[in-house]
């Protein structure tokens, strides 16, 4: 179908595999850009990008990274079958790459060892979107292919596809089942010398059990792999999720069941994931997040129902879970998924709402609006989905929600409001490019709509989430982020995001504690759903206070409505760490480390609470890795402290000297160098930088009363007089509230 060249990007210096198809496969150039731009739309570990693609001459090709390795291919050639442990650990990868594809509709349809490379031991699939090319026709939708072409290899073809009819995601799943044969066995499942041969044997639906070839494999795996390779679709595993997490259970000897017996989720709890983005143009995600975002909303509008915040809602995305995984993650009985695809100023989303207990479908419905009518959409999808759970609930559980209130559009222009969800997009990324970003776009739209109060609450939340993390000076962000949410408050007394950022700003920026209290308190009773109310509200105010009880108390909350959220584990390892419990700083930390490695908070909070219980080797090794990972000046400050306290003065003197350097081309806060100076010893420096750090009004301020790095400093005069001034308790206890 195509010929391969390796070939050399000029404009970067990089070599390039460049995939020509064969000049006798007719492409429409129209349909050709159209396929190109949804096949590059995948995003996955496991799968191969596609660098760029175009047609010049009646010649198609595309470019994808050179890849050092081989393909499965070539290694079955040279090995022959494969462990038992390899070839279900490759064909897992795989399972994952094509769940990501299949979430928005796009099926491979040539899965074969020809197309699965092998790069550093694991997988990456290629050719997507080749058979998709050659079989496709002007009149064809997306993710089916024409009736009557077969295009593929023989070999790996599911019956349907040998036959010409429809597909979907399923014949990837029956080719995946044929390439995992191979691996096993080193033979096909199907023989029969040619085409037809072939054919004829997948129809007979009989497959030599694997047991046959080798003793070694469990009886579960090979029951996995004939479903698999089930001659009718419907008998097949349904999704390349469950062949995942199947095979990984058949593997450990894990009965998969629904549930667990002892655990009952909660009936009322629902999650809404991340839609898909189905649009050709990539940049169109945000669009499918901001609907996704906006059901959420509607949905914690509903007083009964538990919603599950966006953080961890959107932590799954592009994961091949198991829908019962994800219930039993999220601790919710209901999950709502879906996908939004957009031509021009036509929207199509499709919505469906699972039982995580039983993975089936109860309700599923499709929605064709333009754009102009995104607000009564998003209203009618929150509104049928509340009615849904509204009759399950009843009889279910008995229970009787009240009937959802209808929203009121945010704003009256559909371009604010494109804005508004890209910069939502940004926010949620959290880096300082992202965040700027963010500003911009909203900006954009209250240039659009000045009365566009939900715009003017982000702007504010963009703001103080930059002031808060460090990002820019607090004289750069705190009162553009006091502004904003003032003007969003003036509009919208009970913007739950609003009161959220004032907050931080009486907190931080004005060290007046009660008017931040009570700013937190308004937020949580306007939006008691709301995770990042309970989480500042810790963070910036009982903790600082010394009321560790109650933060705690406040963080489990959030973590409840926020269960994935690594920045809430860290808080609590903040918080305890803070009332000099290092233990459990330190199980906190590892919790967020298990769920992910490359975590730098994670490995921040584990650095000090390390230091702090005295085992001061290992947390210089997980403090720098935290500055490996994110280059964070608040990183570098603390490995500096534990260089100083080793007595590796050259070491912490040479970092400190790079902070230095540092804070004279971009804001560094004199906080870090303080704690550097006593660790160093040197008391007078260290009272001089927090002075320099109040003038500055310096956001990490807020943690001077109760760092333990200040410790020593406690009876100085100086030091009295530097706490009183912020409104900060003298001594605090470990187990203040």
């Amino acid at each position: 179908m195509s010929t391969v060249y390796l070939a050399q990007d000029r404009k970067l210096g990089r070599p390039v595999a460049l995939k020509v198809l064969r000049s006798d496969i007719a492409v429409e150039p129209a349909r050709f850009a159209q396929e190109i731009r949804v096949t590059a739309q995948l995003q996955h570990p496991h799968i191969l990008p596609l660098l760029d693609a175009d047609d010049i001459g009646g010649y198609a090709y595309y470019v994808m990274p050179y890849v050092e390795g081989e393909s499965l291919r070539d290694k079955l050639k040279r090995d022959g079958r494969m462990s038992l442990l390899d070839a279900v650990r490759l064909a897992r990868e795989v399972a994952g790459a094509l769940e990501h594809a299949h979430k928005r509709e796009i099926v491979h349809r040539d899965i074969k060892p020809e197309n699965i490379l092998i790069s550093a031991g694991h997988a990456l699939v290629a050719d997507f979107g080749i058979a998709r090319i050659a079989s496709s026709a002007p009149t064809q939708e997306p993710g089916i292919t024409q009736a009557g072409l077969a295009v593929g290899t023989p070999a790996y073809m599911s019956p349907e596809q040998s036959l010409g009819d429809e597909v979907d995601g399923r014949t990837d799943i029956f080719s995946l089942g044929c390439v995992l044969y191979e691996m096993l066995t080193g033979r096909l499942p199907f023989g029969g010398g040619n085409a037809m041969g072939m054919l004829s044997a997948k129809m007979s639906g009989e497959v030599t059990p694997l047991t046959q070839w080798r003793d070694d494999v469990p009886e579960a795996v090979d029951v996995v792999l004939q479903r698999m390779l089930a001659r009718d679709p419907d008998m097949r595993v349904p999704r390349a999720a469950d062949v995942a997490s199947e095979l990984e259970a058949a593997l450990t000897g894990t009965v998969l069941t629904p549930l667990p017996k002892p655990v009952k989720l909660p009936a009322n709890a629902v999650a809404v994931l991340a839609f898909a983005s189905m649009s050709p143009d990539t940049g169109d995600e945000y669009l499918a997040e901001g609907i996704s975002e906006a059901i959420m909303h509607g949905l914690a509008r509903v007083p009964g129902l538990r919603v599950i915040a966006r953080t961890s809602a959107f932590a799954l995305k592009g994961q091949a879970l198991d829908v019962r995984e994800i219930g039993a993650r999220l601790k919710v009985r209901r999950v709502v998924e879906g996908s939004v695809r957009r031509a021009g100023q036509r929207l199509r989303v499709t919505a469906k709402l699972i039982d995580a207990e039983t993975a089936h479908e109860v309700w599923s419905e499709r929605f064709d609006r333009t754009l102009d009518d995104v607000f009564a959409l998003e209203d009618d999808l929150a509104g049928a989905v509340a009615a849904q759970l509204r009759t399950l609930l009843m009889a279910e559980e008995g229970e009787r929600l009240p009937t959802r209130q209808p929203q009121v559009a945010p704003t009256t222009s559909v371009a604010a409001y494109e804005q508004y969800l890209k910069g939502r997009f940004w926010w949620g990324q959290r880096t300082k490019a992202a965040l700027e970003r963010s500003v911009e776009h909203l900006q954009d739209a209250l240039r659009i709509d000045s009365r566009f109060a939900l715009a003017y609450a982000a702007l504010a939340e963009s703001y103080a989430t930059m002031g808060l993390y460090g990002m820019a000076a607090p004289h750069e962000v705190a009162p553009t982020a006091r502004e904003a949410a003032n003007r969003a408050l003036a509009i919208d007394p009970h913007s739950a995001g609003a009161l959220c950022a004032r907050a931080c700003m009486r907190a931080f920026f004005e060290w007046d504690w009660e008017a931040a209290e009570q700013d937190f308190k308004a937020a949580m009773s306007a939006d008691p759903q709301y995770p990042t109310a309970y989480q500042w509200y810790a963070s910036t105010v009982l903790v600082p206070l010394g009321r560790f009880a109650e933060a705690q108390h406040m963080l489990s909350k959030a973590h409840d409505l926020d269960p994935l959220s690594l920045s809430i584990v860290v808080s609590r390892a903040a918080a305890a760490y803070y009332a000099r419990l290092p233990l459990e700083a330190e199980r906190y930390a590892r919790e967020a480390l298990a769920v992910d490695d490359r975590f730098a908070m994670g490995h921040f909070f584990l650095g000090l609470a390390l230091e702090q219980s005295g085992a001061l080797p290992d947390a210089q090794a997980a403090l720098q890795r935290a500055v490996d990972l994110s280059g964070s000046v608040e990183a570098m400050a603390a490995l500096a402290s534990v260089l100083a306290a080793r007595g590796e003065r050259a070491e912490a003197l040479a970092l400190t000297q790079a902070l230095e350097g540092q804070a004279r081309s971009e804001y560094v806060s004199p906080v870090l160098l303080a704690q550097i100076s006593v660790r160093t010893g040197d008391v007078q420096s260290a009272l001089w930088h927090v002075q320099r750090a109040m003038e500055l009004r310096a956001a990490d301020l807020l943690w001077v009363g109760v760092r333990p790095v200040f410790d020593q400093l406690r009876r100085h005069p100086t030091w009295t007089g530097l706490l009183a001034e912020l409104r900060l308790p003298g001594t605090v206890g470990p187990l203040s509230s």
